[in-house]
């Protein structure tokens, strides 16, 4: 598995620094493929028989999309916990909308 590269470095820092200046594509692009490990570390723990892993993959990219265009370097949290929770909200209202609407009681089966 890949290592994810850790916010406690100043590069990672100074590329959100970046990023919040001139709010450029390339380089929202950028923090996307570098954090890309990081949805596949958590898409492994949601997968289920409800979805495939590519599915809940596309839904945590969706994520972390969101994740890198709302982080504001200047709240002082790293990146990597502002985007798992993130992450993983979107994967779980994923799942939450495949679920059944009613559940049917045992009984009435």
């Amino acid at each position: 598995m890949a290592a994810v590269m850790h916010d406690r470095s100043g590069e990672a820092g100074a590329d959100f620094e970046e990023y919040w200046a001139t709010r450029s594509r390339t380089s929202r692009d950028g923090l996307v493929v570098r954090h890309m490990p990081l949805v596949r570390q958590i898409a492994n723990q949601f997968v289920r028989s409800t979805g495939t892993r590519a599915d809940l993959e596309q839904v945590g990219y969706v994520g972390l999309i969101k994740s890198v265009e709302r982080f504001d370097p200047a709240f002082g949290v790293p990146f990597e916990a502002y985007a798992r929770t993130v992450i993983a909200g979107e994967i779980s209202h994923y799942l939450r909308d495949l679920a059944p609407i009613l559940r049917v009681p045992r009984w009435y089966r």
